[in-house]
């Protein structure tokens, strides 16, 4: 029996397979950007979960090892999440407890009834004049006309 050529000699690749592989790998080295690594980590999990329980019988061998890969990885990366997440509540709640926030209750401010102050009146002699005192003195320069 001849191979004809176009016939490939792998079994076929399924596509469901390869996506959960790659968005696997991809939640597992980016676990630390969460916005990217969470959505992928499910996805990959769900698409291989898919492949899995269709069995090797219908999609090929290869491809079921690809979907326990992608799924491998989506479930380490969600792992890796969980316990950094863990370790930074848990190190911020001891933080929180030996440098406390010392948070003041608010103060009421009571209104005051609306006085009007007047201006302090300059110190007077005994004769009704103003006292003048030496810093409010007209400075007078020597020598200069007009001052």
């Amino acid at each position: 029996m001849a191979i004809d050529a176009t016939q490939s000699i792998h079994e076929p690749r399924h596509g469901l397979a390869v996506a959960s592989l790659v968005l696997g790998m991809i939640s597992l080295l980016l676990f630390c950007v969460p916005w990217i690594s969470v959505p992928a980590a499910l996805a990959a999990i769900v698409m291989g979960a898919v492949i899995r329980h269709r069995g090797p019988h219908r999609v090929g061998s290869d491809s079921v090892v690809m979907a326990t890969v992608g799924v491998i990885c989506g479930g380490v990366a969600i792992t890796l999440i969980v316990v950094i997440l863990l370790i930074a509540a848990i190190t911020g709640a001891f933080y929180e407890q030996q440098h406390p926030t010392i948070v003041a209750p608010p103060r009421r401010v009571l209104p005051q009834p609306y006085e009007p102050r007047l201006p302090a009146a300059p110190p007077m002699d005994d004769s009704g004049r103003y006292i003048v005192t030496p810093r409010e003195m007209p400075v007078q320069r020597a020598g200069v006309a007009g001052d």
